[in-house]
C-alpha cells in the first residue's frame, strides 16, 4: 500500500527531488545552462526558488528561454491541467508537477501527479517525519538517472543535516542549503510515512477537511473544488477584512494558521491571488480540535 503511483522512487526530500530532476534536464540538454528558464508559479517557498537557481533560472514570465514548466498544486488543490498541458505541448515544455502539498487528489477523475512527465512529493508535509520525498517519472531515462544519483548520496552530509533539523532555528536554513546533495530517502522516513498512510492518516485529514468545508466554507471556497477531489495540506478560507483577526485567534488557541495568498483561478498561466486564512486539517487534529477551530472561526467572523 502506497500513497504514490506504482514505480515511485523515494528520495531525501521534495527539494532534493527538484534538484535531481533539474540535474537530469541539464544532463539531457533540455536545460543547456543556468540561464535556461523554467516557468513557475508565484508564492512558492523561498527554498524552492533557491534550489532551482543552482541549475536554471525560475521565471514567472513566458519567453523564448523557457524550456520547462513546473506546475504547483497549491495546498493540494489541482490546477486546471487541461490548459496547462495544452500550453506545455504548444511550447514544447518539459512538464513537472510539484505535488509537495498534494496527496490522493484528483482532477477530472485523474490522479494528480500523473499529468506531467515527472512529479514530486514531500513526505514531511503529510506525515510525522522531518524529511522524505518521492519522485514518479514516466521517462525511463530519468528513473535510471535517479538510481545512479543514489550512489552519490553523502551519508556524512545526511547526518549533519539531521542534526541541524533537530536543533532548529538557523540550523534548519543551513540544512536546506545542502538538500540538493542528498538523494536517498532515509529508511526511517519512508517507514514512518508508509505506516501512517496504512493506519489512515490521509483519511483522517480528509475527514477533517470535510468537517471544515461543511461548517465554514462558502460559494467562493467551493469553486476551488471544481472537477476535483482534494486531500489538502491546508484549507483556505476567505474572510476578507477579518483574515488577520481569524488567524490570530486560531494561533492564540494553539492552532497553526496565518494569512497567505491563494490562486482562486487555480491556473498558473492566468492566476488571481486572493488573501486568505490557512486552516490546519492534519491528522493529529481530533474531531474535537476541528470543532474548536470551527467555533473560533465563527465567533471571530461574527
Amino acid at each position: 500500500m502506497s500513497p504514490f503511483p506504482k514505480g515511485t522512487q523515494y528520495i531525501f526530500s521534495g527539494k532534493s527531488a527538484i534538484a535531481v530532476i533539474l540535474r537530469f534536464l541539464r544532463h539531457e540538454r533540455v536545460l543547456n545552462d543556468k540561464s535556461a528558464q523554467v516557468l513557475v508559479s508565484e508564492w512558492l517557498g523561498t527554498w524552492v526558488y533557491m534550489t532551482m537557481h543552482a541549475y536554471c533560472f525560475p521565471t514567472m514570465v513566458m519567453n523564448k528561454k523557457v524550456r520547462a514548466l513546473m506546475v504547483y498544486h497549491q495546498w493540494g488543490f489541482p490546477q486546471h491541467m487541461e490548459a496547462i498541458e495544452k500550453f506545455a505541448r504548444t511550447h514544447k515544455l518539459y512538464l513537472i508537477e510539484d505535488c509537495a502539498h498534494t496527496i490522493d487528489s484528483t482532477y477530472n477523475g485523474k490522479r494528480v501527479g500523473t499529468f506531467g512527465r515527472v512529479a514530486l512529493w514531500s513526505l514531511s508535509k503529510f506525515f510525522s517525519t522531518p524529511v522524505g520525498g518521492a519522485l514518479s517519472a514516466k521517462d525511463r531515462k530519468l528513473r535510471q538517472f535517479v538510481a545512479r544519483e543514489y550512489r552519490h548520496h553523502d551519508k556524512r552530509c545526511e547526518r549533519e543535516v539531521m542534526q541541524g533539523l533537530r536543533k532548529g532555528g538557523t540550523e534548519v536554513a543551513r540544512a536546506y542549503a545542502v538538500y540538493d546533495r542528498l538523494t536517498k530517502c532515509p529508511a526511517a522516513a519512508k517507514a514512518v510515512a508508509l505506516l501512517e498512510y496504512k493506519k489512515g492518516a490521509v483519511e483522517v485529514r480528509r475527514r477533517n477537511f470535510e468537517m471544515l468545508r461543511k461548517a465554514v466554507w462558502g460559494t467562493k471556497e467551493e469553486k476551488l473544488m471544481t472537477n476535483s477531489t482534494v486531500v489538502p495540506w491546508m484549507v483556505p478560507l476567505f474572510c476578507g477584512a477579518k483574515n488577520a483577526l481569524v488567524a490570530r485567534a486560531l494561533e492564540r488557541a494553539g492552532f497553526e494558521s496565518g494569512v497567505y495568498h491563494f490562486d482562486v483561478n487555480r491556473n498558473m498561466l492566468n492566476p488571481r491571488f486572493v488573501e486568505c486564512v490557512a486552516l490546519p486539517c492534519h491528522q493529529a487534529l481530533s474531531v474535537r480540535d476541528i470543532e474548536r477551530i470551527i467555533q473560533i472561526v465563527r465567533k471571530t467572523q461574527g
